[in-house]
C-alpha cells in the first residue's frame, strides 16, 4: 500500500485508494486523468515546480502546467491587483500572447494562469522592443519591460509577454506601483 500524504488535497482517503491499483512512477499522468480528482483544489509543494522565489514573488509550475503566483514583499496587494486589472482587459481585448487568467485569490494574493512557455535567453533589442510595442496596440504599457518578461510559446510559435504587475493601462483607468529599482526580478 502506497501513500501519497504529501497531497495536501481534501480527499487524501481517496486517493490512496486509487494509488494502490498504480505504480509510483505512473502517480502524475494518473492524477490528471482520475475522474474524481478533477475537483482537486490545490496539490502540495512537492508537485509543483518552483521557477522563481523572490522577495516580490514565488512562482511555480503545477503538474498540470498552470502558473502559480503569489504575491508578497512591498506593495504586494497593489501589485496583485494590478496584475488581475490588466489580465482581465487583456482578455477583453483578445490579446494572443499573454497568460489567460484562470483564478484569483485575494486573500492569499495568488493568482493561476496557463502557462505561456518557456523564458527566452536570447533575444534582439529590436524584437523584444517590437513586443513590447505590439502590447501598447492593446491598450497596455508594461512598464516592467525586459527580456525575463519574454517566453517562448513552442505551440504556436509565438513570442508572449508575462508579468503585468506593474503595467499601466494606457486609457488611464489604473494607477500602477512603480518598480522600485533595487526590487526588480
Amino acid at each position: 500500500m502506497h501513500s501519497y500524504e504529501h497531497l495536501s488535497c481534501q480527499w487524501q482517503p481517496e486517493l490512496n485508494r486509487w494509488m494502490n491499483f498504480f505504480h509510483p512512477i505512473s502517480i502524475l499522468p494518473t492524477i490528471a486523468t482520475l475522474p474524481e480528482l478533477t475537483r482537486v483544489p490545490t496539490v502540495g509543494p512537492r508537485l509543483m515546480h518552483e521557477v522563481k522565489d523572490t522577495a516580490r514573488a514565488l512562482v511555480r509550475i503545477g503538474y498540470d502546467g498552470r502558473v502559480h503566483k503569489t504575491f508578497r514583499g512591498h506593495e504586494a496587494k497593489e501589485r496583485y491587483d494590478n496584475e488581475v486589472l490588466v489580465l482581465k482587459y487583456l482578455e477583453q481585448k483578445g490579446c494572443p500572447f499573454v497568460p489567460r487568467l484562470l483564478e484569483e485569490d485575494p486573500e492569499l494574493m495568488k493568482i493561476v494562469t496557463n502557462n505561456c512557455g518557456t523564458r527566452v535567453d536570447h533575444l534582439s533589442d529590436t524584437k523584444m522592443r517590437q513586443l513590447y510595442c505590439e502590447l501598447e496596440q492593446y491598450g497596455v504599457r508594461h512598464d516592467d519591460a525586459f527580456m525575463r518578461n519574454i517566453t517562448y510559446r513552442d505551440s504556436d510559435g509565438r513570442f508572449c509577454i508575462i508579468d503585468f504587475e506593474f503595467a499601466t493601462l494606457l486609457d488611464g483607468s489604473n494607477n500602477p506601483p512603480k518598480p522600485a529599482e533595487g526590487n526588480r526580478g
